[in-house]
């Protein structure tokens, strides 16, 4: 039977060896560590410090022998976050957050991983936090210069996932389309009013750019504006998309702007070729004509004006339409002219045809009374809109049927006032008095 030989012990010559060995380690990776490294006894004095330490603060070693803790540590700090002992003491890791005082007096932040050796000696590694704490502050400020751009773009801004929830927008924004935060964020854009937008918002969550022009009516508000909306997917680190963001910029402005200029070209053209006509009835069909494209630009002249694109103060469209009817007649200084006009802002489409209306009766007052005064009078009950236009000339022809009668201008005033839904009546006591009567437009 073989013996089993017990495996040697190592004699006392490796055992100094391999302590020196380990000795030699832990000085190299205490002197080369990319931290600062601390040793202090158990009343807080400093018996070591790595060259990190040295560099980090400013000292040389033997400077920093000389002190202790509480030397390093900003006394208010000390006060405010204590070291805590009986965690240390328990054989935990404290780790926190703090500032160490350089020889110069300049604080320094760092993260200290502290622990304590079972003879009460006190390690704590540092490490210097100053760069991230600056890449901290520039990350911060960066967000805070972004949400001030987002919230005080003059352009809407908005974001949605891929759900079709909208999830966050700016101020400008919610101005746009006339509502609040708390009806807009949720909303699910499969629901909106106008379905006009829907491809562009789409096209983002197939990962391309969308785009949208036109006429756009709110949901959450009776907004009814002109938009150009662009769209963009929004990408996660794997690049797939994770929602959408969209930029929006009420047009409504520039279109009635684009509107009136058009307007007015075609109403120079019309002048010019006025001039050109040597007969006379055509001569004045062509003036006609060129009248009601003015009305029509004027409208759009104040709605560029306007604070509230959606909706003209009527007060002064008409007063500017009916000098504008004035100026351009012969008889203008001839016949006096009043304008009353309770002060009301009238929708777009309702201010367009009232206006087109008043400018077929002032007109064909001015042509045919043969009267000294004419009087325009705009008022508003609870329910419904007045409209008088009277003159004192020599009235109508007896027996004229007014309402088949083939002059345009009264066919167009007849008109107008079906698309109002009103009612269209003659009073021939005194000269002419043309009432008409429509339901009030609803105000937003």
């Amino acid at each position: 039977m073989k013996r089993i030989s017990k495996p040697k012990s190592p004699t006392h010559k490796q055992i100094q060896a391999q302590l020196q060995e380990n000795v030699i380690r832990y000085q190299l990776l205490f002197e080369h560590a990319s931290d600062g490294i601390f040793i202090a006894d158990p009343h807080g004095k400093y018996i070591d410090v790595n060259e990190r330490a040295c560099a980090m603060l400013g000292y040389t070693r033997a400077e920093l022998l000389q002190l202790a803790i509480r030397d390093l540590v900003p006394a208010d700090e000390q006060a405010r976050d204590p070291i805590r002992f009986q965690e240390l003491r328990a054989g935990k890791t404290v780790v926190s957050e703090r500032n160490l005082k350089r020889k110069d007096g300049t604080l320094v932040p760092v993260e200290i991983s502290a622990t304590m050796f079972p003879d009460g000696r006190l390690q704590g590694i540092a490490r210097d936090m100053t760069e991230r704490k600056r890449a901290e502050q520039a990350l911060r400020a960066s967000e805070q210069e972004y949400r001030l751009l987002y919230q005080r773009s003059p352009i809407g801004i908005f974001h949605y996932d891929t759900n079709l929830h909208l999830t966050d927008c700016n101020d400008r924004f919610l101005a746009i389309v006339q509502s609040t935060r708390e009806r807009i964020i949720g909303l699910n854009i499969l629901k909106l009013r106008d379905p006009n937008v829907l491809p562009a918002i789409r096209q983002a969550l197939e990962g391309k750019e969308g785009f949208y022009e036109g006429f756009y009516h709110a949901t959450t508000s009776d907004a009814q504006i002109w938009v150009s909306l662009r769209i963009a997917p929004i990408l996660d680190e794997n690049d797939n998309v994770r929602g959408g963001v969209g930029i929006v910029e009420d047009v409504t402005a520039q279109i009635h702007h684009r509107v009136k200029n058009n307007l007015n070209v075609v109403s120079g053209l019309l002048e010019l070729q006025t001039d050109l006509i040597a007969d006379a009835a055509a001569r004045a069909a062509f003036a006609a004509s060129e009248q009601r494209i003015r009305a029509m630009a004027l409208i759009h002249a104040k709605l560029y004006q306007s604070s509230n694109l959606a909706r003209v103060n009527i007060a002064e469209y008409v007063q500017d339409l009916v000098d504008s009817i004035r100026i351009g007649n012969a008889r203008a200084d001839t016949i006096q002219v009043a304008v009353q006009v309770d002060d009301r802002a009238f929708d777009l489409n309702v201010a367009i045809v009232c206006g087109m209306l008043i400018n077929e009766l002032v007109t064909n007052a001015f042509k045919y009374a043969a009267a000294t005064e004419i009087r325009v009078a705009l008022t508003h009950t609870d329910q419904h809109i007045g409209l008088i236009v009277s003159d004192n000339g020599i009235g109508l022809p007896p027996g004229l049927d007014w309402r088949h009668s083939p002059s345009l201008g009264l066919q167009l005033a007849q008109m107008f006032v079906a698309q109002l839904t009103g009612t269209l009546e003659l009073d021939s006591t005194g000269g002419t008095a043309w009432r008409v009567t429509f339901p009030l437009p609803r105000a937003d």
